[in-house]
């Protein structure tokens, strides 16, 4: 289906955008309800955005534990 004839919600970039940098995995009814993407595609950015969140939350769990390991040490 062309972009031009969904809603602006649905379209491929947009879906993309709020799924990478606005809205994360609360985005992907988006992408499942969107006719822009095949099933493929969608399988595809599913994985994709699984292993950034992932990636994201061990690098934020590191960061954390560096803090507290840094802040421990200051009042010691």
């Amino acid at each position: 289906m062309a972009d031009a004839q969904v809603p602006w919600y649905y379209r491929r970039w947009i879906v993309i955008l709020l799924l990478f940098v606005v809205l994360g995995p609360l985005a992907l009814p988006l992408l499942y309800k969107s006719p822009c993407f095949s099933k493929k595609a969608k399988v595809i950015l599913t994985v994709l955005m699984v292993l950034t969140m992932v990636y994201l939350a061990k690098a934020t769990y590191t960061i954390v534990a560096a803090i507290i390991r840094d802040f421990n040490l200051a009042i010691s």
